[in-house]
């Protein structure tokens, strides 16, 4: 699982769409809540990719609708 996980942010298309996700993400946050808490977002979605799904699952897609 690990080594799946590490090969695949070897990539440096995943690192990069994974950071403009992550940017997004957290603006769309901070636009709502507060710079601190988009920039901890933002940080948070950066290194933790997976964690970056649930929340734009959780924070964009209702807004879409």
């Amino acid at each position: 699982m690990l080594t799946k996980y590490l090969i695949l942010w070897s990539n440096p298309w995943i690192i990069l769409l994974n950071f403009f996700i992550a940017l997004y993400i957290g603006l769309g946050v901070r636009n709502k809540k507060g710079f601190f808490l988009g920039l901890i977002a933002t940080v948070l979605l950066f290194v933790t990719f997976p964690l970056g799904i649930i929340v734009y699952l959780i924070f964009i897609r209702p807004k879409l609708k």
